[in-house]
C-alpha cells in the first residue's frame, strides 16, 4: 500500500472504489472492539457530530476525537473507541465514510499509516459534503456517477485543508496564489517574495519544502499542462502556443516541455490531436 501525501495526491490519478457510508447513533458508554480483533478491511474518515466524544486507543497511541473532527482510519489499521455522549439523543451523532483509493496501476493508496484526525470540520462543510454523500449512495435507483462525484468533492475538500494547513505555506501563500494566476507572465520570484513579506531565498526555500520543486519549475509544469491542452485542441502553431504559455524562444519552450512530458511539442501534437 502506498503512502501519498496530500500534495502528491493532488497530482496523482486515482480511482475511488467500494465507497460507502454508515449512519451511526452511539449512546453514552458504548464501545467497539471489533477492529481491535480483526484489521479494518477499508479505508475510512468518521466524522464526530455534536455531542458525542470518541476515544481512540491503538496498539500504540491513544487520543480522544471531538465534535467537528474528522479522523482518518487506514486499512488494516487496528483500534478499539469508547463512546461519550453529553447530549440528548440526535439520529445520527456520527458519520462514516469507507472507501478505496487506487492509482492508475492498481496500488492501493493510504493517506496515512496510522489512525489519525485530518481535518477539523468547524463550519460543517465537510459534514454537509458526507450527508450528500449519504444520500448518493442510499439513493434508489443508486447513481454510481453520483456517488463518486460526491466522494470526490469531499476528499478534495479534506486534502485542500490538509495542504493549507501546512506550515511552509502559510507564509508564502499570497505569493503561491499569485504565481498560480500568472502562470504565463515572466515576472521574477522577487516580485511573489515581496507579496508575502519575505525575502527571495526565504520564499524559494519554504515554495520547494511545501511542493517538491522550485518556483520556477512549478511554473512551468503549470506552463506544460496548459501547453499541452492547446497542442491538443486548438488551432495554433507550435510558436504560438510557445508566446501564449510565457515562453520567449520556442525552443527553449521545445525544451522545457520535452524534460516535463517527455517527448516534444510536435509529437505530442500528432499523438493526442481531437
Amino acid at each position: 500500500m502506498k503512502l501519498l501525501e496530500a500534495q502528491t495526491l493532488f497530482h496523482t490519478d486515482i480511482t475511488a472504489c467500494d465507497i460507502e457510508v454508515v449512519e451511526q447513533h452511539w449512546n453514552d458508554g458504548s464501545q467497539y472492539l471489533g477492529y481491535e480483533k480483526t484489521p479494518r478491511k477499508k479505508s475510512g474518515f468518521i466524522r464526530i457530530c455534536d455531542g458525542l466524544q470518541a476515544h481512540y486507543k491503538t496498539e500504540i497511541d491513544s487520543f480522544t476525537a471531538r465534535p467537528g473532527d474528522l479522523i482518518y482510519t487506514p486499512e488494516g489499521c487496528r483500534y478499539r473507541v469508547q463512546f461519550e455522549c453529553f447530549k440528548k439523543p440526535v439520529r445520527v451523532n456520527a458519520y462514516v465514510v469507507n472507501f478505496r483509493l487506487k492509482d492508475n496501476l492498481g496500488n492501493l493508496i493510504t493517506l496515512s499509516d496510522t489512525l489519525c484526525t485530518m481535518a477539523r470540520d468547524e463550519h460543517h462543510r465537510l459534514k454537509n459534503l458526507i450527508a450528500e454523500l449519504s444520500s448518493a449512495c442510499h439513493g434508489i435507483p443508486e447513481s454510481p456517477l453520483m456517488k463518486k462525484t460526491r466522494f470526490y468533492e469531499l476528499l478534495l475538500s479534506v486534502l485542500s485543508g490538509q495542504q493549507e494547513k501546512d506550515r511552509d505555506y502559510y507564509p508564502i501563500r499570497k505569493g503561491i496564489e499569485k504565481l498560480k494566476v500568472e502562470w504565463n507572465e515572466n515576472k521574477s520570484i522577487a516580485h511573489y517574495a515581496a507579496l508575502c513579506g519575505v525575502s527571495e531565498s526565504y520564499f524559494r526555500r519554504l515554495f520547494k519544502r511545501w511542493s517538491g520543486v522550485t518556483p520556477v519549475t512549478y511554473r512551468n509544469q503549470l506552463r506544460v499542462s496548459y501547453a499541452k491542452t492547446l497542442l491538443k485542441s486548438a488551432q495554433m502553431t507550435l510558436n504560438e502556443i510557445a508566446e501564449y504559455t510565457g515562453f520567449d524562444d520556442p525552443f527553449y519552450f521545445g525544451r522545457i516541455f520535452k524534460s516535463i512530458s517527455g517527448v516534444s511539442p510536435g509529437k505530442y501534437k500528432k499523438d493526442n490531436e481531437y
